[in-house]
This record gives C-alpha cells, structure tokens and sequence, in this order.
C-alpha cells in the first residue's frame, strides 16, 4: 500500500471527517499519525499475552561495556556519608558536573552504597546511607552502576554509556558475552530498588526513558551483546508513492490503527476501544502467520528457532 492508499482508507474508515480529506491542508496530520502507526506496528506487543512482532528487516546489533572503576581513594575528610573522590576517575568536565554521579554504587570493605548527591565543585558523593565505617584516605573503592543510558554522539556523559544507533527503538535482546547467557528482560514496573546494596552478575533488565537498567549492579567490567529493533523510515508528506517501511502483509495494521486515531481524536471512545481491539487482533493473526511462515516460533517473548 502506498501513502495516498492509507490515508484514503483511514479517511473513509473514520467516517470521512471534512478535515482529515487526504487532499485538504490539513493532511499533514493525517501523515504524522500514519507514521506513528507504523511505529506501532513495527514495535506491537500483545497487550493480553506474550506475543511480540519484530520485523528482521527493522533490526540490528551493537555492542556495549558496562562502566567499573576499581582504584584507591587519595583525598582526607571522607565521613561514613560523604565520599571525596579522586580527581582522574572520569574525565574533568563529568567530574566536575553536578549530579553527574547519582544512583552509581560505590564500595569499599565489602559495604556497598547508593551514591544520592553529588557535588562536581568539591567531587563530594553523599550516600544513601552510612557505611560501617569512615574509609581510610586511601582506601581502596569501586565505582559502579546497574545502568547504561543510551545517548546521543553529543552528549557529554557518551563515554560512559551507550552510543544511540540511527532509528533506535527498543531493545530485544541483551546477551552477556562472558558468561554466554541472555539478560531477561523483566516487567516494566520492575525498578530493583530492593537490590541496591549487591553487586552481582545482572539477571534481569528493563529498558525505560532510553535507560537499560539492570537487577544488580555488575561486579566488574563487562561486554554484552545487544539486539534492537529501529524504528521504520517515515513516509513523506506530500510523496502519495511513498511506502510503509514494514513487510506488505502488516500495511492494513496501519490503516487499523489510524481508524483507532481518528476516533480517538474525535472523542468517540467506544468506536475508538473497538477499533484497537481490532487492530490488536490482526497483529495477532498476521504475527502468528507471519512466524510460521519464517520456521519461526515466540517463546516467552523471545524470537527463537523452532
């Protein structure tokens, strides 16, 4: 289906409103909802069950390292609260911002704390709680954290994170390469507060905000392995040729979703609730053919061979 074939069927699907008319003015709208449901399609979860689409030709691979600081500390003054740390642990313009440290895990004698507060003038960390004991002035320490944010190539913290690819959506599957075993990606609600004192090999991860956050933090640097899913080419407003960036048989899901829209838009909510409902039934129907049709199999919300 081409760009001008959805817009027409979502014209006359959502019962022909004056201004959604795929040649008025007003259908950049039209166009910007189309994409977002190609977005949609190209990213489906089943609301009610386990079954995910991801379309091979929208999926790609990188590598990331997680971030470990093992060293000793150099300055005096630190309390069972506050840690001052070293001038050369990152580079001078993270060290020096403010906050730049928080929810990172520092430990020393085997007592692992949340570091809360950080002041980049003084480098001071304040912890979430007291450790067992002020550390010596040159004790010996590790710096953490069970997060990676995935950033920009301008961002200043980059070095220390992940380098955002072009079009990345979401991620499907993260694999830690040392110990040959995937990371399970757990429920979003999820948040690992209760584990903040332990440092382990991640378990579980969640990915929210463009953060991937893990159940422990790593207990040592570490390379992991991640597959992704980017986000599909927009259509071009204006370009009626234009097509979907998805395999042919998901096009209509598109239409599908744009009639949900256009119900939505006008406040219709229960054509707009029966509207995704069918939506959500034919990602189900073609998902599963789809699969099939590939030697393929969802387990557990995992791709695997069959």
């Amino acid at each position: 289906m081409t760009l001008a074939e959805i817009q027409e069927q979502v014209y006359k699907m959502t019962g022909e409103q004056s201004d959604l008319y795929p040649d008025s003015v007003y259908t950049q709208e039209l166009t910007d909802a189309i994409n977002e449901g190609q977005r949609m399609v190209a990213s489906w979860k089943d609301p009610g069950g386990r079954l995910s689409f991801r379309a091979p030709s929208l999926t790609s691979q990188l590598y990331f390292q997680t971030y470990w600081i093992s060293d000793a500390l150099q300055d005096a003054g630190h309390t069972t609260t506050t840690i001052i740390l070293p001038n050369d642990i990152l580079d001078a313009i993270t060290l020096a911002t403010d906050d730049v440290l928080n929810g990172w895990s520092f430990t020393t004698a085997g007592n692992t704390k949340r570091i809360v507060d950080y002041d980049g003038g003084t480098r001071t960390a304040t912890l979430h709680e007291a450790l067992t004991a002020a550390p010596a002035t040159t004790a010996t320490y590790e710096l953490s954290k069970n997060y990676m944010d995935i950033q920009g190539s301008t961002h200043a913290q980059v070095a220390y994170n992940i380098l955002k690819p072009d079009k990345f959506l979401l991620p499907i599957k993260i694999v830690d390469l040392e110990e040959e075993r995937e990371i399970t990606e757990a429920a979003r609600d999820d948040v690992f507060i209760n584990l903040v004192g332990s440092t382990s090999d991640p378990t579980e991860f969640v990915h929210r905000n463009d953060r991937i956050l893990f159940d422990y933090v790593p207990d040592e640097r570490r390379w992991y392995y991640m597959e992704y899913s980017k986000m599909p080419t927009d259509m071009v407003h204006g370009t009626s040729t234009g097509e979907p960036d998805i395999p042919e048989h998901f096009h209509y899901g598109i239409v599908l979703w744009g009639r949900w829209w256009g119900f939505a838009r006008e406040q219709g909510l229960q054509a707009a609730w029966a509207a995704k409902q069918d939506f959500n039934d034919f990602m189900r129907q073609r998902v599963g053919a789809y699969y099939n049709q590939h030697d393929r199999r969802q387990v557990a919300g995992k791709l695997r061979r069959g």
